[in-house]
């Protein structure tokens, strides 16, 4: 008697990450009858496995290609109709890379030349790297740029375009951009304008496999704006959560001990770029009367006491987070008295 079993991934891939150039795997496996076939998907497109073992996906030397978002499904046949199991999607990245992209403004006179457009590009981007090849930005150990979606532009030979969008990769071990990597990058490639014999502007210069810093406002209840309270998301690779506390002063602990939170995810690809997706800043859109409580963390600590007091008069209107605001204000008012002592 033959026994059929639907598949069942027992150890499903796992998010990964690892230096450019090293070695990284991703492992999927299940159990089922007959033994399920496994096959990979990257981006959502089923990709070829090399290995001699399916369940394995090996990567002997990672290169910027091999960044995406992977899954795998396990099948097999029962009865004559397939069964099959999807695992959830987890990103493999490059721990040690930060891109950019920027366009690259071109003069009128680009292509006054016998040159053919593509050649005139390439000798462009060619020159580009020769110069920035040496550009050391905060201990980055190599800095290139290269022509963003270049087969379609450079196979349409009667396009002259004025623009070329780039992309700029950085090898740095901080593994994540910021404003020290983001002056560094435009510094460099403002200075191409004095260092080519082609005069070029760079516009538009932004965070490629990462989500560029921003805010989020959360309009006052009554709609007074100065109670607006503005959520700050840092610089945040692909595929990452970026979590952040709620802007209260110091109100980051609601009064049942848990942390107020406000979260937005960076999306998008490694083909197309980053982009800013889901947010939820509901744990941040305090009462009128909790913004107005945390609005006192500044005030001298005579002013503080008193207008808490007032504030706080109607004790019916405390909810945990106003108590909480109250609490956080009190520690500043101690922190204060306390630094004046000393």
């Amino acid at each position: 008697v033959i026994n059929y079993i639907a598949p069942v991934i027992t150890e499903p891939p796992k998010h990964t990450t690892a230096s450019l150039y090293s070695s990284a795997s991703l492992t999927c496996r299940a159990t089922g009858s007959p033994t399920p076939t496994i096959h990979w998907y990257k981006d959502n497109r089923i990709i070829a496995n090399k290995n001699s073992d399916p369940s394995v996906l090996v990567f002997p030397e990672l290169d910027l290609s091999d960044r995406g978002f992977y899954h795998c499904v396990a099948s097999n046949i029962i009865n004559g109709k397939k069964e099959a199991i999807r695992s959830p999607v987890i990103l493999l990245n490059i721990t040690n890379v930060v891109q950019y992209e920027a366009e690259m403004d071109l003069p009128p006179d680009f292509y006054n030349s016998t040159e053919s457009t593509e050649d005139l590009i390439l000798k462009l981007i060619q020159s580009s790297n020769n110069y920035l090849s040496g550009s050391n930005i905060s201990n980055t150990s190599f800095f290139y740029i290269e022509i963003l979606n270049a087969e379609t532009i450079l196979q349409n030979t009667s396009h002259m375009p004025d623009k070329l969008p780039i992309v700029v990769t950085l090898v740095t071990e901080r593994g994540q951009g910021d404003n020290t990597l983001l002056t560094g990058v435009k510094n460099q490639l403002d200075s191409l304008n004095q260092q080519l014999s082609v005069k070029i502007s760079i516009i538009q210069l932004n965070r490629f496999d990462g989500c560029p810093s921003n805010s989020t406002i959360i309009p006052s209840q009554s709609g007074d704006t100065s109670l607006d309270i503005s959520v700050h998301w840092p610089e945040t690779n692909i595929g990452v959560e970026a979590i952040v506390d709620c802007p209260c002063g110091d109100n980051d602990t609601s009064s049942s001990g848990s942390e107020l939170k406000a979260f937005r995810y960076c999306g998008g690809d490694f083909t197309n770029g980053a982009l800013w997706t889901t947010i939820d800043v509901s744990q941040c859109n305090f009462s009128d009367l909790a913004r107005k409580i945390c609005n006192l963390r500044n005030l001298p600590v005579d002013e503080k006491v008193q207008q808490l007091e007032e504030l706080t008069s109607n004790t019916q209107e405390l909810k945990s987070t106003e108590v909480t605001a109250s609490v956080s204000i009190l520690v500043t008012a101690t922190e204060d008295v306390s630094g004046n002592i000393t």
